[in-house]
Order: structure tokens, then C-alpha cells, then sequence
């Protein structure tokens, strides 16, 4: 740049009478001076460029490890293992292994109850932190009620375990009702509803 001052400095001061020669070629001298960078000058742009490349490749390394960072954080926690030894009215007993935070209710779901299962007095919405085990009790009794074409609703009391056959002796059926119902051998749940169907609906279900 001192050159280029220089040069513009013999301009000012060279005649006027050498104006139409002397200055275009100055000013030419002039331009390509001031578009010659001194050896200072190249090495520090070379600085910059090295510096802003490098900047560049530690801003896009830190980039990734935030991003692996917050992947892990955004990953969910492993689930725990706990061990529930059921046993009692259900149909698979043993140990079973269910994820920790798990119901009562998912469990026996699992085990698939029996139909004469109780579960009145347990918390079916019980979570399980550890491992445990599990009594499912039977009940001794139930209690089903019957309708349809009897003589009057009826609620019976049989022991656990019974059939809709069982219920024959204990009925009063009206003259229109399906005798043939009582041959069934479903088996009763406590609480169930059972109504006894007329011969009419057996024939219109055959035809």
C-alpha cells in the first residue's frame, strides 16, 4: 500500500506537459502495485483460511457429539425384570418373568384364570416393584341367577365347579321352556345370569 501512495504522490507533482504519456503509465504501475500483496500480507490470509477451516471442523465435531448426546438422553431406560411366582385357580402356575412396574391384573392376564377364580379381595391395579408371589384363590361357592321361561327368577347357590346341568333339580320351568338347555355342561362363573331359552327358539333356530 506504501507503494501505491508513492505512485499516486508522483502523479500529483510530475508535469503537465507529460500528462498524456507519463500518467497512464503511472497509473498502470500504480494498479498493478496495489494488486501485488507483500509476503506479510499472503500469510496472513493463509492464518485465516487455516484458522476458519479449523473452526469449521471443531464446530461440526462438537455438533455430532451433542447429537450422540442427545440420542442417548432421548433413548428410553431399560426396563427391569422381576419374577412372580403365581399359583393358585389359574391355568399356567409357576414363575413367570414380567417387566418391574407391571399390574396385577396384565399378570393373572398372562396365567389366564380359571372360571371359578376369585378375585374379590385383590388389587387387580396393584403395581409390582419387586419380586413377589401370587395366590389367586378359588371360590368354595357361586352364586348364578336364572330367567327366561322358569316359573320365577331364581337366584341358586352351587359349589364352585358347577354346570349348567347341575342346575336341573333346582329350577322350576314353565310349560313353554327347552328342557334340553340343562343337558349343557357349561361351567358357571359366580354372579353369571343364566336364562333358560322356550322350544320355540330352538325350532326357529334350526330353521
Amino acid at each position: 500500500m506504501q507503494c501505491s501512495a508513492d505512485c499516486l504522490l508522483r502523479l500529483i507533482v510530475t508535469p503537465i506537459e507529460t500528462e498524456d504519456v507519463g500518467n497512464d503509465q503511472l497509473l498502470r504501475a500504480c494498479f498493478i502495485e496495489s494488486r501485488t500483496l507483500t509476503k506479510s500480507e499472503w500469510l496472513f490470509g493463509l492464518a485465516m483460511m487455516i484458522f476458519l477451516f479449523s473452526f469449521l471442523i471443531i464446530a461440526k465435531k462438537t455438533s455430532f457429539r451433542s447429537l450422540g448426546r442427545l440420542h442417548q438422553v432421548m433413548q428410553p431406560l431399560p426396563v427391569s425384570s422381576i419374577i412372580v411366582d403365581i399359583t393358585g385357580d389359574v391355568k399356567k402356575t409357576g414363575k413367570m418373568n414380567v417387566s418391574q412396574g407391571s399390574t396385577i391384573r396384565s399378570v393373572i392376564r398372562k396365567a389366564r384364570l380359571k372360571s371359578t377364580a376369585d378375585l374379590t379381595n385383590i388389587d387387580l391395579d396393584r403395581v409390582l416393584d419387586a419380586s413377589c408371589d401370587l395366590h389367586i384363590p378359588a371360590f368354595e361357592k357361586i352364586v348364578v341367577e336364572v330367567c327366561g321361561c322358569v316359573k320365577e327368577k331364581v337366584s341358586i347357590e352351587l359349589p364352585a365347579g358347577s354346570r349348567i346341568c347341575d342346575m336341573k333339580g333346582c329350577v322350576v320351568l314353565s310349560e313353554n321352556a327347552d328342557p334340553s338347555f340343562f343337558r349343557r355342561r357349561k361351567i358357571l362363573r359366580n354372579n353369571e345370569i343364566i336364562r333358560v331359552p322356550a322350544l320355540d327358539e330352538k325350532k326357529s333356530s334350526k330353521h
